[in-house]
């Protein structure tokens, strides 16, 4: 299947929202093509090149994201919220003509919840303790958010809110299974709660107070 594509500098998952400022004329044909068609476009983190101007390449495995709301806003640019939703596997050279497109194969990334319960029991709660720790930090909404409880969108929910470098998130969107992408993922946690962990120690409950100590 050919898949008009946007190669990025951040990694998009499946069932996660994503907001795109879109204002190259190349993207902005393919969002026009996109909105009379499917509504649907291909995303891959870049492996090399640029994400403004010349040709960049991205790496093998991107997701699908269909596009919930669209609109023009300034200096002739647009605006879009879309929600990741397939994995595919570029197979072939990015065509760049009249826009960037892929050949998209889907096989062997079909999403498969294979964890126990007891892993998502797990993971869980170490998200649950991260979520937390963040909200205290610096963004109190986080600690408001559902979680789910199947495994494969738990995974990526997960996946999108841990502060690992973007090798790690293209690393965890690779993973086929949701039982293994948890298994790793349940590390990370705790590595960021270690983390989340000493910063709160060092930020002073009392800013004010500390101030005149």
């Amino acid at each position: 299947m050919r898949l008009p594509i946007m190669p990025l500098n951040s990694v998009v998952y499946p069932w996660m929202p994503v907001v795109l400022t879109i204002f190259e004329d190349r993207y902005l044909q393919m969002l026009e093509e996109v909105l009379r068609g499917p509504r649907f476009f291909g995303t891959a983190l870049i492996a090399e090149g640029k994400e403004v101007g010349g040709p960049a390449t991205p790496h093998p495995v991107g997701v699908e994201v269909i596009i919930a709301r669209a609109w023009p806003a300034q200096e002739g640019s647009w605006r879009v919220i879309g929600i990741g939703r397939h994995r595919f596997r570029i197979s072939g050279p990015v065509s760049q003509e009249p826009y960037p497109s892929v050949e998209a194969d889907y096989a062997g990334l079909k999403e498969i919840d294979d964890a126990p319960a007891e892993l998502v029991g797990r993971v869980r709660e170490l998200f649950c303790e991260h979520l937390k720790l963040l909200a205290q930090l610096v963004a109190p909404m986080a600690a408001t958010m559902e979680i789910p409880t199947q495994p494969s969108r738990l995974s990526y929910m997960v996946a999108a809110h841990l502060a690992v470098d973007l090798t790690v998130r293209q690393r965890l969107l690779e993973i086929v299974t949701a039982r293994e992408r948890l298994q790793v993922e349940a590390e990370l946690l705790k590595a960021d709660i270690a983390k989340f962990r000493l910063f709160a120690r060092a930020v002073p409950s009392d800013p004010g107070k500390a101030e005149h100590n």
